[in-house]
């Protein structure tokens, strides 16, 4: 024989008690937890140096270059002359070429054939990141 259920207000009450001390739990937890990820940053710790530590994380580096309406190139304020620019390009970039990046300003009046030398010098080094400058004026 069957057994009859009756519908009751039992469902239609779910006690929330239990809902909301899991709630608070996980708050405390969180709280907690991530108090402890500050603290272990600010403890007065003598760290050692390294003569030779890089920094882990580091920023793309950026060297420009600047070309004037005579074709003369310039890196910073001083003027390069001739192969100089390959030996500068190797010391900037050192063993990391894919983390150099080099920004040509070029004169519009100036000679391509100078630009087309410092992109050629950025090849033979390495770096793959070359950018032109332009003022996106027509």
């Amino acid at each position: 024989m069957p057994v009859r259920l009756r519908k009751t207000d039992s469902i239609a009450s779910i006690s929330m008690t239990p809902l909301i001390d899991v709630v608070f739990l996980l708050l405390v937890f969180f709280l907690v937890a991530t108090r402890f990820d500050a603290e272990e940053r600010r403890m007065d710790v003598m760290l050692p140096s390294a003569a030779e530590a890089q920094p882990m994380i580091s920023q793309r580096r950026e060297l420009v270059i600047n070309i004037d309406q005579a074709g003369t190139v310039f890196l910073g304020s001083h003027s390069i002359l001739g192969g100089s620019l390959m030996e500068l390009l190797q010391k900037a970039v050192g063993n990391r070429p894919l983390e150099q990046s080099v920004v040509i300003r070029a004169d519009r009046r100036c000679n391509w054939e100078s630009v087309v030398r410092v992109m050629d010098a950025c090849h033979a080094v390495g770096v793959r990141d070359i950018y032109p400058v332009t003022t996106g004026e027509s």
